[in-house]
């Protein structure tokens, strides 16, 4: 797997979206998305694993799929591990953000598809 994309890797077109909390009036609040860019990537599978979790229904296999993201570099957005990435009707998880090389050309955002946060 290579460290950095070229120009032409960058050809799936995704929004990334940052959470807001609203009140729900009874101490609690509800957590929306809204978009906040929409730009190129290069999406690259990582690795497959599977783990049992305990949910309501039991013992469950989850099956999360590790991708890594890279997009060019942005400063005039605000990216963190709260944030979403939505590719067609697929929704990845951020779980790190690196800006490669320190050269403020490329971040390198390491997701997880489909697993609750």
């Amino acid at each position: 797997m290579k460290e950095k994309p070229k120009v032409g890797d960058l050809r799936h077109l995704i929004d990334i979206q940052n959470s807001t909390n609203t009140s729900d009036g009874a101490g609690g609040f509800t957590q929306s998305y809204s978009t906040i860019a929409s730009v190129y990537a290069s999406i690259t599978p990582k690795r497959g694993n599977e783990r049992y979790s305990e949910g309501a229904a039991g013992m469950q296999i989850e099956n999360p799929v590790t991708h890594d993201i890279f997009i060019r570099y942005r400063d005039d957005i605000t990216i963190d591990n709260t944030s979403k990435i939505v590719f067609g009707e697929r929704n990845f998880n951020i779980r790190s953000i690196l800006n490669l090389e320190e050269k403020d050309r490329f971040y390198k955002i390491e997701v997880e598809e489909n697993v609750a946060i």
